[in-house]
């Protein structure tokens, strides 16, 4: 829920090495995940071309940008 720490999950990355959450957030704890449930749905690509576009603003604020999807690294 809104607030509750994360799990501290080991995810595979885009190479397919696995990433704990709590080690990106150790290494840089001003981080924005999104969660995406699909690409193939509309409001989960219209919020990822938002973030995409705030990127640059996010990354001089010193905030990473933690992108979590469902599916194959090929798929993102």
């Amino acid at each position: 829920s809104a607030g509750s720490p994360a799990p501290d999950l080991a995810l595979p990355g885009r190479d397919g090495t696995p990433t704990r959450l709590g080690d990106l957030w150790a290494a840089a704890p001003r981080a924005l995940a999104l969660v995406l449930v699909s690409t193939r749905l509309t409001i989960c690509r219209e919020q990822a071309a938002r973030l995409r576009r705030a990127h640059p603003d996010l990354q001089r604020a010193g905030v990473d940008v933690v992108v979590v999807g469902m599916g194959s690294p090929a798929e993102s």
